[in-house]
This record gives structure tokens, sequence and C-alpha cells, in this order.
């Protein structure tokens, strides 16, 4: 703080992408095999198919995140 003032207090990492960010390549595709096979799946046994049928690794909270974004399943309660 004496140093750098009210800037030493905020992380320098701030504003900067996660290194595990999945690529909006692979979110587009997921949400797309979803809509075309998985339709009917829940989250969970859609990212265990999609792991093992596509090859594509993702946890199911990740999907589930996704699908309530883009409106694909309604929100748990």
């Amino acid at each position: 703080m004496r140093e750098e003032g009210e800037r030493g207090v905020i992380h320098r990492l701030r504003g900067c992408f996660s290194n595990r960010k999945i690529p909006a390549e692979v979110r587009a595709k997921v949400l797309m095999l979803y809509r075309s096979r998985y339709i009917g799946f829940g989250p969970t046994l859609a990212s265990e198919k999609l792991g093992e049928l596509d090859g594509l690794k993702l946890s199911d909270e990740i999907l589930r995140e996704w699908l309530m974004e883009t409106g694909s399943v309604a929100e748990e309660a």
C-alpha cells in the first residue's frame, strides 16, 4: 500500500482471460451436439455421453451453465 497506493490492492491478473477457458468453438460444438443428439438428457448424462461418444470431456456443471445461458434447459429448483 505504501509503495503502490490503492493500485497495490487490485490483483494484477484482474481482467485477464483464464488459462482454463474453454474455446468458443468447443462450446458451440457441444451445444450443437446436445441439441441434435442429447436433447432429452440431463446435463450429467449428456456430459457423460459427450465424453464417451464424442470425445468432448467437460463437467456437467459447465454444461448445465451453458444450457441455462442459452435457454436449452430449465433452471433446477
